[in-house]
């Protein structure tokens, strides 16, 4: 029994058709951004899923970077602060 052969494929072809249709190889490692891995325990234990805008996560991300705190701390020292600044524009009013 013989092993059928294959045609040959055209490479170049196929980037054509992917580059046509907006298709993006995902090997690609020149357009990936570097990750960091965040590693911190805590006792948090509710996930909250967020759609929301690459650069908005992208400054949340750096802002939680730069308090050196996780992401659920960070969030929750966020929405503390605009806590008491609501609650201060209520009581100047």
């Amino acid at each position: 029994m013989s092993t059928p052969t294959r045609k040959p494929v055209d490479l170049e072809a196929i980037d054509f058709l992917a580059d046509q249709t907006g298709f993006r190889s995902t090997s690609t490692q020149q357009e990936r951004k570097p990750v960091r891995v965040r590693r911190f325990r805590t006792n948090r234990n509710f996930q909250l899923n967020i759609k929301m805008e690459e650069e908005t996560a992208d400054l949340f991300y750096r802002i939680a970077d730069k308090m050196e705190v996780p992401l659920g701390e960070a969030f929750r020292r966020i929405v503390d602060h605009y806590n008491r600044s609501q609650t201060q524009g209520a009581k100047d009013e």
